[in-house]
């Protein structure tokens, strides 16, 4: 298992990062590839402030908070990787079931 930190999808998404190339190298490894909650929220957090777009060719403006739910979900399918998740999670959200704190900061 190998945990992919938001830096690297960050990089692997933007043709323009220094890092791109061997982002792409990192993500494109075969196994098992898992994210936290705090990626998820640190993703959301990116696609807000690059105005709800990583790369305007490949994820589409929209202001919707579902859609930008949709993004993410998109990006992690894309790059297949999945969530690890606390044992001790306890809220539902779009993503899965996920600790009280970190589902507060999808509001």
């Amino acid at each position: 298992m190998r945990y992919i930190d938001t830096s690297v999808i960050v990089s692997a998404l933007d043709p323009l990062d220094q890092e791109h190339d061997l982002a792409r190298r990192v993500i494109r490894v075969r196994g098992d590839k898992v994210v936290s909650e705090l990626t998820l929220v640190e993703m959301t957090s990116v696609i807000r402030r690059r105005q709800y777009g990583l790369d305007k060719k490949a994820i589409p403006d929209s202001p919707d908070i579902i859609d930008l739910y949709g993004k993410v979900l998109y990006i992690l399918q894309e790059m297949n990787m999945r969530v690890l998740f606390p044992k001790e999670s306890i809220i539902g959200s779009p993503f899965g079931n996920m600790t009280s704190p970190i589902s507060r900061r999808f509001n």
